[in-house]
């Protein structure tokens, strides 16, 4: 991750394998124990706590959970041919994760986004003819609070 870039390095990962493995690209059921295989190869390349991060991301993206119906067929990554189907637990689970996904997106839509507001600043002294008055004495103690003056 370069300086400038705010990409957490977990995404910038997980696109880089996504050109590599169309199965991912494509957001097709992975086969069971794909995650420790592709670990296994690209730890060197990106470690594996970031490669953990960047599968996890991938199986809770919206396009994998509807891809997981009961049935459909689970692929190996690295080589692209089937290896094992969802099962009907693994279904349901991935449509209950989507729900909840879809409740979470619909309430963050819903709700106003609030602005952070700036605390109110005090009014500043105006002197004759509406000019701002400077003084230049020091203040007291009891005029001083941290950060600033009273």
């Amino acid at each position: 991750m370069t300086a400038q870039s705010t990409t957490p390095k977990y995404a910038e990962t997980l696109r880089a394998l996504h050109e590599r493995y169309e199965v991912l690209a494509e957001y097709r059921p992975l086969a069971i124990g794909s995650g420790e295989r592709l670990i296994e190869l690209h730890r060197e390349e990106f470690g594996s706590s970031t490669l953990k991060k960047a599968l996890y991301a991938h199986v809770r993206r919206r396009q994998y959970r509807k891809n997981s119906l009961a049935g459909a067929d689970r692929f190996d990554p690295i080589t692209g041919e089937p290896a094992g189907t969802v099962t009907e637990k693994q279904a349901a689970f991935a449509v209950r994760a989507l729900a909840r996904q879809e409740k979470r997106s619909k309430e963050a839509k819903q709700q106003p986004q609030e602005t952070p507001q700036e605390p109110p600043q005090a009014p500043k002294p105006v002197g004759k003819g509406g000019r701002p008055v400077i003084s230049l004495r020091r203040p007291r103690r009891s005029q001083v609070v941290a950060g600033g003056e009273a």
